[in-house]
């Protein structure tokens, strides 16, 4: 599914401000949306903003669905004059499926990471 979630930002997702929410979506939308409950999406979501916040990768786990996962922020870079970086995630599933992809990320003027437009 590597490239899932780039597809489906680039494919409409909305942006509500919350950069985690977006990502979030874009993984339940690339099909996962049946392995993932209110609380996967939840830690996925603070993952998310934890990793890009904090430079160090997150980890979360939830116990009672079994679908763990880890967020990595990456190297910063200027892009359209704005603070980026590129972003990992893996998502592990029960069935043991795993699922990666690359996003990147940008600081918006009031220092909120949000989806590039372009990636």
């Amino acid at each position: 599914m590597a490239g899932a979630l780039i597809g489906a930002i680039l494919g409409g997702a909305a942006y509500d401000g919350d950069g985690g929410a977006v990502l979030a979506g874009g993984l339940l939308g690339a099909g996962l949306g049946s392995s993932f409950n209110d609380c996967d999406r939840g830690q996925y979501r603070y993952a998310v903003h934890s990793a890009f916040s904090n430079d160090r990768p997150y980890y979360w786990n939830n116990p009672y669905s079994g679908v763990r996962g880890v967020v990595y922020a990456r190297d910063w870079h200027q892009y359209g004059g704005l603070q980026c970086r590129w972003g990992d995630a893996e998502i592990f599933l029960p069935n043991g499926e795993v699922s990666y992809d690359r996003v990147r990320m940008c600081r918006d003027r009031y220092g909120r990471w949000e989806v590039a437009r372009r990636q």
